[in-house]
């Protein structure tokens, strides 16, 4: 049993109580003596009607144990009706979407996706469809975006859709080339996505300028090398300071950090070329000394930093 009734009796001879509950086959249990002829005691729920039934001064004080809150939960009909629609409310909204995630390389390809989202009806607080017209409307935005996409995927994870892609790559040089790719700059490999070639490195690999990231040359089964086509793009997390600075003459702190902000900006668009994205912005430091505001930024990029090394460097 797991539900007790507690109960109190007021009884001259308690010696007499026990004898008669013996003999109905109530079980009691922690009687405690109160005082002279004031006494307390707990007894299965189930016993209730015989108790009820005994010609002693019994007074019911309350109830315990698992059981008896199971017994009062399901008769409590406010609970069972608010725990009901609890159940309704969350199958029905567990059938809609409330997120929809793009991930990939590209802010404009990015946009692009979002802005034609509701054309696949894929949208927030739509509701869940199947796998089959899921990979259907994935082949569609696959077909639309073939100019600008070189692998797409996209499913539902809980109450998100996921959409990730890797962006086409136009690579200046022919498909033939056969020169070795090696990294422009210094960098931890994010993602490789090499179409030919032999990959030396792996991602979460720190690389230098100059190191071969995609070997030209393989072993055949008898030992003899044969150079390949190298093709492919390999991005990395790259890092970079700038730095710059303004008289202070008049012009209040707050306005000078966000000129000097913009000034840093610019610097960093003028500066990177090709496919790269801002990942880290950090403020390093920003001081006035001597009539001078200057502000120092960190940056952390994810670009691709794959490149040809010509045959006379090798």
């Amino acid at each position: 049993m797991i539900g007790y009734d507690v109960y109190e009796i007021y009884c001259e001879d308690i010696i007499s109580f026990l004898s008669v509950i013996k003999r109905y086959k109530v079980s009691i249990f922690h009687l405690h003596q109160i005082d002279d002829t004031h006494y307390r005691f707990m007894t299965y729920i189930t016993a209730r009607k015989k108790i009820n039934a005994l010609k002693f001064d019994i007074e019911y004080k309350r109830s315990t144990g698992i059981l008896f809150y199971i017994l009062s939960f399901l008769h409590n009909k406010i609970t069972i009706l608010g725990m009901i629609s609890f159940i309704i409310v969350y199958f029905y909204l567990d059938a809609f979407i409330w997120k929809v995630s793009i991930e990939g390389i590209s802010p404009n390809i990015s946009q692009e996706l979002e802005s034609h989202l509701i054309d696949y009806n894929i949208q927030e607080g739509s509701k869940k469809i199947s796998f089959e017209e899921l990979t259907a409307i994935k082949d569609r935005i696959a077909e639309d975006f073939s100019l600008d996409i070189d692998w797409l995927n996209l499913y539902v994870d809980g109450n998100t859709y996921f959409i990730k892609y890797t962006k086409k790559v136009e690579n200046e040089v022919e498909e033939s080339d056969t020169n070795p790719i090696v990294a422009c700059k210094a960098g931890t490999i994010k993602e490789i996505n090499v179409q030919e070639g032999n990959v030396l490195v792996k991602v979460n690999q720190h690389v230098n300028p100059g190191d071969v990231l995609v070997d030209n040359t393989i072993f055949s089964t008898n030992g003899e090398v044969i150079t390949i086509p190298t093709k492919g793009s390999i991005y990395a997390y790259t890092w970079s300071i700038y730095q710059t600075s303004i008289e202070s003459t008049e012009i209040d702190e707050g306005e000078a950090f966000s000129y000097l902000l913009m000034k840093i900006r610019e610097q960093v668009s003028s500066q990177m070329t090709g496919n790269y994205e801002i990942d880290q912005e950090n403020v390093l430091q920003f001081i006035v000394n001597e009539g001078t505001i200057t502000l120092k930024v960190h940056y952390t990029f994810i670009e691709d930093i794959a490149c040809k090394r010509s045959s006379s460097n090798e």
